[in-house]
């Protein structure tokens, strides 16, 4: 790999070489040395972006205009700001954008004054974004990033404190003018404290576009609908995803769907809040939720799970427990959700779920501590392989602690909320 320095230069120097050499390819056409022969591929160049003047360049976005398909830029620690380091657009180029150091020590703020990424040529996941915290973005939709049309990797990147007025206060995923949707990749990724005037506090997704996420979180997000992320036509895939203390004024105080098949695997539905749907709300949707907690959510219909315009999801040991608002699946029509080997226990209004349902434990998951976010099993938990008919476990999470008496302990217990 080399390393680059401002002002670039791509053409490489040419030395002037005696007579007798100018056709090598002549003198070695035995060995299959043509005219014709393509070039080597020139090599992937690093730049360095430091606001000291240390590095290549002072601001990320000079840096982008600079750099090539395969390049990585190195962005030295620091608070960005200014009209240069905010609206970042890859302009279709696969580079690789990353922080040289820790998360929190690089910081993109917008100010209020735009967002942070717009990226929208059809970029593919070998275009990386990586290390950051991005934060006071504001914009229509999209305050921290708007993906249009492009699927980028994005990695350990934190967005905290952004706005959208309409949809996608952390992030908003939509179609391009050819109608793609974007599909990034996200790891280890957090949405916190950012807010949507309508719907997707943390995370919108518009028509055909399919993220994956892995081990990414929100918590504290607020919007109308869908506090942590709404999907509209689209089919997100969700392993290890946790949504923590977001709150919605109508569907979804996690997750919002409407016209969706989202697959959600080993997912934390916790103090979540909203009008109907605390944890999840399904609007002619066909989710499939396998091993996953809900666990103290509330609302004033489902405090688990909400269905309606006949959505048929799939619940697979799954915890429902200790949720306000009547009605651990709540249908509110035709819908035909469908719950097995699951375990459903004390939630306000009853444990009966709506739909079909069989192979349910309706007994104490026993998990080590409730109020202290800590959604592990006892080791004497029915939810862990040894306690349950079926071999299986049930819920997120394995075990954690010893032995316990009851989830809830000694003292009368109630939503922290």
């Amino acid at each position: 790999m080399r390393r680059i320095n401002s002002p670039r230069a791509r053409v490489p120097v040419l030395v002037a070489l005696p007579v007798v050499a100018l056709s090598v390819c002549s003198i070695a056409a035995i060995q299959g040395c043509s005219e014709a022969s393509p070039t080597a591929p020139s090599p992937s160049a690093t730049i360095l972006v430091d606001p000291t003047g240390a590095g290549d360049y002072q601001t990320i976005a000079a840096a982008i205009a600079a750099a090539a398909g395969g390049d990585t830029i190195l962005v030295a620690p620091g608070t960005y700001t200014g009209a240069d380091n905010r609206d970042l657009d890859f302009e279709g180029k696969n580079i690789v954008l990353r922080a040289a150091s820790a998360r929190d020590s690089t910081v993109i703020d917008c100010e209020g004054l735009g967002r942070g990424f717009h990226l929208r040529s059809g970029e593919g996941p070998s275009a990386i974004i990586e290390g950051f915290i991005v934060t006071g973005g504001l914009a229509g939709r999209g305050g921290g990033a708007y993906l249009q049309g492009a699927s980028p990797t994005i990695r350990n990147v934190a967005f905290r404190g952004n706005e959208a007025t309409d949809a996608g206060g952390g992030m908003y995923c939509g179609r391009d003018p050819s109608l793609r949707g974007a599909s990034p990749v996200l790891t280890d990724v957090v949405f916190e404290a950012n807010n949507a005037g309508f719907n997707g506090g943390g995370l919108f997704c518009d028509m055909d576009s399919d993220p994956q996420l892995t081990d990414v979180v929100f918590t504290e997000n607020e919007a109308g609908s869908g506090a942590g992320m709404v999907c509209v036509f689209a089919d997100p895939t969700l392993l290890g995803v946790s949504f923590i203390g977001n709150v919605a004024g109508f569907l979804g105080g996690g997750l919002y769907c409407t016209a969706s098949s989202p697959a959600l695997e080993d997912v934390t539905f916790l103090a979540n809040r909203a009008r109907n749907g605390g944890a999840v709300a399904l609007s002619g949707s066909s989710a499939s939720i396998v091993r996953s907690t809900l666990v103290n959510n509330e609302a004033v219909d489902g405090g688990g799970i909400f269905c309606d315009n006949l959505s048929d999801p799939t619940i697979r040991a799954t915890i429902i427990a200790f949720n306000i608002g009547p009605g651990p699946v709540y249908c509110v029509g035709d819908d035909s959700p469908d719950t097995q080997r699951s375990c459903i226990y004390l939630n306000d209004g009853g444990d009966t779920p709506c739909g079909t349902y069989s192979h349910i434990l309706f007994e104490d998951p026993l998990l080590c501590d409730v109020n202290e976010g800590d959604l592990t099993l006892c080791s004497n938990s029915p939810c862990l392989p040894a306690g349950n008919p079926w071999g299986i476990r049930i819920g997120a999470y394995g075990e954690g602690c010893g032995d316990c008496d009851s989830t809830l302990g000694p003292a009368p217990w109630r939503s922290p909320r």
